[in-house]
This record gives C-alpha cells, structure tokens and sequence, in this order.
C-alpha cells in the first residue's frame, strides 16, 4: 500500500537569483537547516500569518 502524500498539491513557483539568495540565507539561520521546499513553504505561512493579523 502506497503512503499518504504529505503535500498532494504541487507548484512551480520561479524565482530570481535575489530571492533564491534570500531564501537560502533565511535556510543557513535555522536549526535545523530546512530543505529549500520546506523554507519555501515556512516563510509563505509566515508571511500569510503577518498579512492576516494585519487585516484585523
């Protein structure tokens, strides 16, 4: 039997060399150091989670 897929919904999301570099330098800051997938998603939920207590 095939496991559950954790994240079912995939995108492709481009990015330029200074968000590239952004993220991988937010990645060096963590403990411990996420995949580039998983920065991705942490720092999207981050900034959805600023963007909605803004809104209140």
């Amino acid at each position: 039997m095939a496991r559950p897929l954790r994240f079912p919904f995939k995108r492709l999301v481009a990015f330029d060399q200074q968000m590239l570099d952004a993220i991988e330098a937010w990645r060096r800051q963590q403990t411990p150091i996420p995949s580039e997938a998983d920065a991705v998603r942490q720092l999207l939920a981050k900034a959805l989670r600023l963007g909605s207590d803004q809104t209140k």
